[in-house]
């Protein structure tokens, strides 16, 4: 007979996962308390219920002895940590580059060098202590979104684990790649489709987690990257990394726009902030008069979605935070027509720094479904849209730019590669 405590305890724990974002700061802590005591009764009800596997952590790379050794942990969110590796590695001189990701369940897994379980991660520490040592052997050290590095060993606490690290020769920085520093009021103050103008969204919690973190970033004796330019705005002694599309995976398909009717696609991960909701009926009533193909893309691997994006002719990013991120640049990569809502300082801060034009068609909800029509009545621009899209990724976002900004802001410039002529 099961018990019910125990399944009582199932229960929560699952609600209060599915819903983390939301809960008050209380509930968000009893959450981690328990998740970071994975030997305990909660703490293994909590990791069964979030699907949490078991296993050995990967092998840690061995070091040869170069110059320049950056480490860079542990969220690797949208492959971006193993992507900023190895554009270090590419563009750099004696530059070896590592980076690692905690297997959180219900996230996608993309490609790193080290990944471990989330339970290895926050339970073992063994593994703690003995990843502590092994990262004291890099010269550089990036960690990203105030995560810690080593679980628990130093109480969870990013700022700690850096001044550590500091202290046996390591070099840290910070990495922020959106919601850990974005602020709900002053986006939504700013942006006329912000997603947290909706109560359902709008967290207080999460907005003065935020603030708490950019308080201690200004404090942070190091650099402090931001992954996307719109988030100057909130980090703004920030330093804009630019995020980094394999090009070769993301190549060039056929040529967009031939088809009678354009294949449209969208993918709805994040529904809410990208304005999935707000911009389907336009599109559905694009197919229902016969001039589109709409495909909502749901549950597509990681492995065939360049694939996938190339079968495309149209791609619709986001329409509400007011920027593009790596979604955007994949599909640019790959010669696809993007459409997209990004703000015009946002724009600004990108055409200074690429040379060029965002080539990311600007639509917004309202104006999504007359900017789609366009593109098919003017097939010919459409394309040569999209063939500005591959040449503002290889400026700005295949690897080199990325180096450039780690090497002048951190890794030292003298070990820069030139950029190879395209």
């Amino acid at each position: 007979m099961a018990n019910p405590l125990k399944s009582l305890a199932s229960s929560a724990a699952r609600r209060a996962a599915a819903n983390r974002h939301r809960l008050p700061r209380v509930a968000t802590s009893a959450l981690d308390w328990a998740i970071a005591r994975p030997n305990t009764l909660l703490g293994g009800i909590a990791y069964r219920v979030i699907g949490a596997r078991d296993g050995a952590p990967g092998v840690n790379p061995v070091l040869s002895g170069e110059p320049t050794r950056l480490y860079i942990g542990p969220a690797n969110y949208a492959g971006q940590g193993r992507e900023w590796a190895a554009a270090a590695e590419r563009g750099r001189l004696d530059t070896r580059a590592v980076n690692m990701v905690v297997d959180v369940p219900g996230m996608i897994r993309f490609a790193a060098d080290i990944e471990v379980p989330l339970r290895v991660y926050m339970g073992s520490e063994q593994w703690q202590r003995q990843q502590l040592e092994y990262v004291r052997g890099f010269s550089h050290a990036m960690i990203e979104s105030g995560r810690p590095l080593f679980g628990t060993l130093f109480g969870q606490d990013a700022f700690v684990e850096a001044a550590t690290l500091a202290g046996s020769g390591v070099n840290v920085a910070m990495m922020c790649h959106g919601t850990d520093v974005r602020q709900h009021t002053r986006h939504r103050e700013n942006h006329q489709w912000s997603p947290y103008s909706d109560r359902s969204l709008y967290s207080r919690s999460a907005e003065r987690r935020a603030a708490e973190f950019v308080a201690r970033l200004g404090a942070f004796n190091g650099p402090v990257f931001v992954s996307t330019p719109d988030l100057l705005d909130d980090v703004p002694f920030g330093i804009w990394c630019p995020v980094v599309v394999d090009t070769q995976r993301w190549n060039r398909g056929a040529d967009p726009m031939e088809r009678d009717r354009p294949v449209v696609v969208h993918s709805p991960s994040a529904s809410s902030i990208k304005g999935s909701d707000l911009i389907e009926p336009r599109l559905r009533e694009l197919e229902l008069e016969g001039l589109i193909e709409y495909r909502r893309l749901e549950g597509v691997p990681w492995e065939t979605m360049p694939d996938t994006i190339r079968d495309a002719d149209i791609v619709l990013d986001q329409f509400r935070i007011g920027s593009y991120g790596v979604a955007a640049c994949e599909a640019l990569s790959a010669g696809r027509v993007v459409v997209g809502q990004v703000s015009k300082h946002v724009r600004a801060r990108v055409e200074e720094r690429a040379g060029m034009e965002l080539p990311i068609v600007e639509a917004n909800v309202e104006t999504v479904g007359d900017v789609v029509r366009g593109l098919i009545a003017d097939r010919d621009g459409a394309r040569r849209t999209a063939l500005l899209g591959e040449r503002f990724v290889g400026r700005l976002h295949d690897g080199f730019a990325a180096a450039e900004v780690m090497s002048e802001a951190w890794l030292g410039s003298s070990a820069l590669r030139k950029r190879p002529a395209r």
